[in-house]
């Protein structure tokens, strides 16, 4: 009969589990000069407040971070508004509204904190 004399080892691993995060722009195509309302909706997030995403148009150049607030109602879901222009003197970067030229297309990023 074999008996190991080593001594028995523990071991322990965290694992954190996350749902991923989703963004949401309304409404899908907009004109110059609308205000579009940006949603993100992360479960991660309930309870933190407030959420970052960035907007970036890629014909303009324009990028504006915007802030949005977490629901009173339903946690976990996160909105805000920006405005747009088509001209590029009333939109300085980080001035709160975007720069896109007629028919451009814009990204929006959203970096979430417990990425799949």
């Amino acid at each position: 009969q074999y008996q190991d004399e080593a001594p028995l080892l523990a071991s322990e691993v965290e694992l954190r589990v996350c749902t991923e995060g989703s963004v949401e722009v309304h409404p899908l195509v907009a004109a110059v000069g609308w205000v579009v309302t940006l949603t993100v909706r992360d479960p991660d997030q309930v309870g933190g407040g407030a959420v970052n995403v960035t907007v970036s148009c890629l014909v303009g150049g324009d990028t504006e971070r915007v802030t949005l607030s977490e629901s009173a109602t339903q946690p976990g879901l996160f909105e805000g508004t920006l405005g747009t222009t088509g001209d590029a003197s009333h939109a300085p970067h980080q001035s709160g509204t975007l720069y896109v030229p007629s028919k451009s297309p814009v990204t929006i990023s959203y970096a979430d904190a417990c990425p799949s």
